[in-house]
């Protein structure tokens, strides 16, 4: 039975998550491009960098996923994991990729990344532009935490990345 550490990042943040548990447990963490056979006996660990409510990769590499005989499911995005709502909104997300059979099969954590708006590409500037106009023209009493932060950081770069937090994955595993 062997431990796959798969990654799914476009700006490096997931990429560290995945880089750091490989480094605490030993093997190699691997773009999802580059995922291998996985057996029926294996345990697979797919950080996926959440964009738009979906995971990097997680679609392209779902049937192999399939196989395994565990999978954590680990998103790494801007959204806090201490607050339910969020939780709940991208366990949504998530189960959408995944379906419902897979979904109730799995492990999920949920990890706080960053962004970096010089960084971003066309596509995700865009989007940020779009949430941004959006939330500018809520009433400020209609605002939750989660928009006045974004709010307030939007065109910054903002690093919420806890390597220490895969304690959480390493617990899982053992």
């Amino acid at each position: 039975m062997g431990i796959h550490i798969i990654y799914g990042s476009h700006y490096g943040t997931t990429e560290r998550y995945a880089k750091e548990l490989s480094r605490r447990i030993g093997g190699a963490a691997v773009d999802y491009r580059d995922m291998r056979k996985i057996s029926s006996q294996d345990t697979v660990v797919y950080f996926g960098g959440l964009y738009a409510g979906g995971l990097v990769g997680l679609k392209k590499n779902l049937p192999e996923l399939k196989t395994a005989a565990k999978l954590i499911v680990v998103t790494v995005g801007l959204a806090d994991p201490n607050q339910q709502e969020n939780v709940q909104h991208i366990r949504t997300s998530v189960t959408k990729q995944l379906g419902e059979e897979l979904s109730a099969k799995t492990t999920f954590v949920h990890l706080r990344g960053g962004i970096d708006y010089e960084r971003l590409n066309i596509l995700h500037r865009t989007m940020m532009r779009m949430l941004y106009s959006q939330l500018r023209k809520k009433p400020s009493e209609q605002l939750g935490s989660e928009e006045r932060e974004l709010i307030a950081t939007y065109g910054k770069k903002v690093d919420f990345t806890d390597l220490s937090s895969v304690e959480k994955i390493e617990a899982l595993l053992q």
